[in-house]
């Protein structure tokens, strides 16, 4: 069935009072789309609506009741055309014809995808992104709707987005933030938040509004790029439009002669986003697709930890769509609190999670794996990373030994340490060193910007622990003695497979002895500019060690509370 009729073909006014239309399908067809109906504006449809003509005038505020109705009857209209009648009866003239029950269930699915699309179609809305007026009195609010014409700057702002969502995208319905939540009612602002990404994604339509901006070439300098909320309503939805501030389209106002073609201007578009947001043509590619998980978790952290936000808390409700997870909104607990929750509902309800740690360890956040702050994700390693069709994180590859949790002591990691012994110079770096057994390796802590010695057999002399006062090395500010806590492997049939690209966290974890456990609280975890990426070397090149052999090579497998 074909539904790409013109909008203005489409009779039904908005005002229309009855609840049926003059003429109306017959009651199986009434009955068919009033059950696919239902559930959708329930499931799949924001709570309120602005509701217009195909013309984006005659501008009305209604609930999902009104909303049920409306639609209802614009559907109606649609079923009792020829077209739908004539392929509702072609669907059952073969199960009529051969009475048998592959027949019967062919044509359920037939009637069950007509009446889909009907409700697809009648269903479509718009949904506006924007930056909020910071002036007074600013945007109309729901509380407004009623005295919004004594607020022309706010009311204009509604009354073109509804224009232009009826004239130029051809739908009668749209969602704006400002005046489609009830904020003084905690529950439906909970709700809103939490279902916000999936309205933007399922969304006809995502007109962004950039009212700084007035042609393609300013477009990255706009404040739109710069909020919090904004970013998922950039890649949340599978269409969006950016708008100037004289609400002309972007991909279509031309500002050279000749005009370049609309792939040109995509590509300029792409661009200007990725000078404003650091966002790639190939991560825009997968948000469109619905493939946002392909993007690793600390990346989209990343991005959220470069926005600016009002509310404190908004830093972590605002990317709870973007990372597939859910958490109640709570204003008033701090910005760390509302990070803290939402690291552990991911950490709780992921399969991989190891990405989750990949973030700046700087900052005096104390002593755990978990940051404080989403702003601790702005500097990360793009070591693991992968781009393109094979986008993600090599983390993903590797399962823990067993569950990662977050109690109130910490998180709850296993680890394999690998103590390792500061380079004293570039000799030592050039000249191969003697490790305790077959691996051996290197890594830089840039924030000392001195490298270590994985391993180095120095450090297990009659396998006896080297005290870090040991002088082997002229002292400075960087420690003696590194270990590092190796978190990306697995252990496949008694062995321990290790990766030849490491992921690690720096540890002080005081005198080393193969064999001991440390508790947690003597165990600190050492500043960096990111976690450690560890260079491993075995002598046989083999990147597999038996949990037996694990003491010989001076490695130490164990579970800590970081």
């Amino acid at each position: 069935m074909n539904l790409t009729e013109e909008a203005s073909e489409l009779p039904i006014p908005i005002h229309t009072v009855s609840l049926l239309p003059p003429s109306t399908p017959s009651e199986d067809i009434q009955m068919a789309i009033i059950a696919a109906l239902r559930p959708h504006i329930s499931n799949k449809m924001p709570m309120r609506l602005l509701a217009f003509n195909y013309a984006g005038s005659l501008v009305q505020l209604i609930g999902r009741d009104e909303m049920f109705r409306l639609i209802l009857q614009r559907a109606y209209a649609e079923a009792v055309r020829s077209r739908f009648q004539a392929e509702w009866a072609e669907a059952g003239q073969v199960a009529s014809a051969t009475k048998t029950v592959a027949a019967w269930m062919s044509e359920r699915r037939r009637k069950a995808t007509l009446v889909s699309e009907l409700v697809e179609h009648h269903t479509r809305y718009a949904i506006l992104s924007h930056a909020w007026i910071r002036d007074t009195p600013g945007d109309v609010v729901y509380t407004d709707w009623a005295a919004r014409a004594r607020n022309p700057r706010g009311w204009r702002k509604i009354a073109k987005f509804c224009e232009v969502a009826a004239r130029r995208h051809g739908v009668a319905l749209a969602w704006m933030d400002t005046v489609c939540i009830d904020k003084s009612s905690s529950s439906e602002l909970d709700e809103a938040i939490r279902s916000m990404y999936k309205w933007y994604r399922g969304a006809y339509v995502c007109i962004a509004y950039l009212a700084e901006t007035r042609a393609l070439r300013d477009m990255d300098r706009d404040a739109w790029f710069t909020r919090g909320w904004t970013l998922q309503e950039l890649l949340a939805p599978h269409d969006i439009r950016f708008y100037n501030m004289d609400w002309e389209d972007l991909l279509v106002r031309r500002g050279t002669d000749p005009p370049p073609e609309p792939a040109a201007v995509v590509s300029m578009i792409e661009e200007k986003i990725g000078w404003a947001t650091t966002i790639t043509s190939d991560e825009l590619a997968l948000c469109r697709r619905g493939e946002v998980e392909k993007i690793p978790i600390s990346r989209r952290l990343q991005l959220a930890a470069r926005r600016e936000v009002t509310r404190e808390e908004d830093a972590a409700y605002s990317v709870m769509g973007l990372l597939g997870v859910d958490i109640s909104v709570a204003y008033g607990e701090g910005a760390a609190r509302a990070s803290f929750r939402l690291l552990r509902e991911l950490l709780s309800s992921k399969k991989h999670v190891l990405d989750i740690f990949n973030h700046d360890y700087r900052r005096p956040s104390g002593n755990t794996l978990v940051p404080f702050a989403i702003q601790d994700y702005l500097y990360r390693s793009t070591a693991f990373d992968f781009s393109g069709v094979d986008a993600g994180s090599s983390l993903d590859h590797w399962q823990p030994l067993e569950p990662i949790v977050l109690t109130h002591l910490g998180v709850r990691v296993p680890l394999l340490l690998f103590p390792s012994l500061r380079a004293s110079s570039d000799a030592d770096l050039n000249q191969p060193y003697s490790p305790k057994g077959d691996f051996s390796g290197s890594v830089t802590l840039y924030q000392y910007q001195k490298s270590y010695n994985l391993l180095d057999k120095r450090l297990y002399a009659d396998n006896e622990p080297l005290s870090p006062a040991t002088s082997i090395h002229e002292g400075d500010y960087a420690p003696l003695i590194v270990t590092f806590g190796l978190l990306n492997f697995s252990v496949e049939k008694g062995d321990i497979v290790l990766p030849y690209q490491g992921f690690s966290v720096p540890l002080d974890c005081g005198p080393i002895s193969p064999g001991d456990v440390h508790p947690s609280d003597s165990i600190k975890i050492l500043k960096a500019v990111t976690a450690a990426v560890l260079q491993l070397r075995s002598t046989n090149k083999k990147n597999r060690v038996s949990v037996g052999e694990l003491k010989k090579h001076g490695i130490q497998l164990t579970t800590l509370y970081l």
